[in-house]
C-alpha cells in the first residue's frame, strides 16, 4: 500500500514541477519506489545517487556545514536534486528546465515530508 502512495507523489512531483526520474531510494541505494519515468534507469539511479551522496557527506563534514540535507548537481542540459528524507532514505528528481530549478527544489523539499510522514506512519 505503501508503495503506491509513494508513486503517486512521484508522479504529482514530476507534473507539477517539470521532473523527470523522480525516485524514492534507500541511502543504501535500493529502489522503494520511482515514477514511470524513472523506471528504465532506476537501478543505476539509485546507485549513483547514493554514491554521490556519500560525497557530499564527507564535503559537509569537513568543511562543518553539519547534516546534509540535499545535494544539486546542475549540468549545461539540467538538474539533480537529492533529498535526504529522515536518516535512511533520500528522494532523487531531475529536470532539463533549470530556469525552473527554484520551484522544482521548493517542491521537492514538500514532497520529501510527505513522503516522510507516510514513511513512519504505521
Amino acid at each position: 500500500m505503501k508503495e503506491a502512495e509513494f508513486v503517486e507523489i512521484l508522479r504529482d512531483l514530476e507534473k507539477r514541477a517539470d521532473l523527470y526520474a523522480c525516485a524514492l531510494i534507500t541511502r543504501d541505494g535500493i529502489r522503494l519506489a520511482t515514477s514511470a519515468e524513472a523506471r528504465e534507469d532506476a537501478d543505476i539511479l539509485s546507485a549513483l545517487t547514493a554514491a554521490v551522496l556519500s560525497l557530499g557527506q564527507k564535503a559537509t563534514d569537513m568543511l562543518n556545514h553539519g547534516d546534509l540535507e540535499e545535494l544539486i548537481i546542475r549540468g549545461t542540459a539540467g538538474y539533480s536534486v537529492v533529498r535526504r528524507i529522515g536518516e535512511d532514505h533520500l528522494l532523487v528528481a531531475a529536470g532539463f528546465n533549470v530556469i525552473r530549478l527554484g520551484l522544482g527544489v521548493n517542491l521537492i523539499r514538500k514532497a520529501s515530508e510527505l513522503l516522510e510522514n507516510i514513511i513512519h506512519s504505521s
